[in-house]
């Protein structure tokens, strides 16, 4: 397989990346301030597919894209390219077992079928989105830490304001939700669906604060929901 890999990891990133995230904190408001990501997923995008390299960007300690050229290339070459791919991300975001990937095509139609979503999103350079990126002549895969924001960001929320865990009957280790249940309503399960909001942060070219906001609004309305139901039982 001779697909040439170039890596730039967290630290070759990390300046660029804090500069352009604190302008546009300055400068844009509601949504906007928290893009920072659009112009470098652009960027790899566009360099991967233009020297025909396979370019690894990890845009936070615990997020890793990966811009493949996939055009003509065999299935059983792309699938080992995949395994590769995967194993230096894991070992970029230090050794996670399991890393939680979704497909970047995927995240910005909302699963709604690729031409007839993608086109709306206008933040994406229109020659890149429909030349290389819906003829599928570069793939965008997107691997995330999900166990270790699920165990060091949200879980500790939860159990902070009396929400205990509902096991899954499943063994996948990254379940795409959290089942919770609060002891003011044990016969209610909460849902929290950690999956879509980093669907809606990738799809969308948002930073980790867009992820930061879903959670904390998320909370916020899960202890109403406790409180209002306290009131009433009162």
């Amino acid at each position: 397989m001779n697909v040439r890999i170039a890596i730039y990891d967290f630290e070759a990133c990390r300046p660029a990346l804090e500069a352009h995230a604190k302008e546009l904190a300055e400068n844009e408001e509601g949504l906007a301030r928290w893009a920072s990501l659009r112009d470098f997923i652009e960027k790899f995008a566009q360099e991967a597919f233009a020297h025909d390299t396979c370019v690894l960007g990890q845009f936070d300690p615990d997020l890793v894209f990966a811009f493949v050229p996939v055009k003509n290339l065999p299935a059983n070459q792309r699938e080992m390219l995949w395994v590769d791919v995967l194993e230096r991300s894991r070992s970029m975001m230090g050794g996670s077992a399991h890393p939680y990937w979704i497909d970047f095509l995927d995240a910005i139609t909302g699963g709604e079928g690729p031409k007839a979503a993608a086109l709306r999103y206008s933040w994406i350079e229109p020659s890149l989105l429909q030349d290389v990126l819906l003829p599928q002549k570069l793939a965008i895969w997107v691997f995330f830490n999900a166990k270790r924001f699920v165990e060091t960001t949200l879980l500790p929320q939860l159990h902070k304001r009396g929400f205990v865990l509902v096991p899954h009957d499943s063994e996948e280790e990254h379940a795409p939700l959290l089942r919770v249940k609060h002891p003011s309503r044990p016969t209610t399960i909460f849902r929290i669906p950690w999956d879509q909001w980093f669907r809606e942060m990738v799809g969308g070219g948002y930073n980790f604060l867009y992820l930061l906001a879903f959670a904390a609004i998320y909370l916020q309305k899960l202890e109403q929901a406790v409180a209002e139901s306290g009131e009433k039982e009162g």
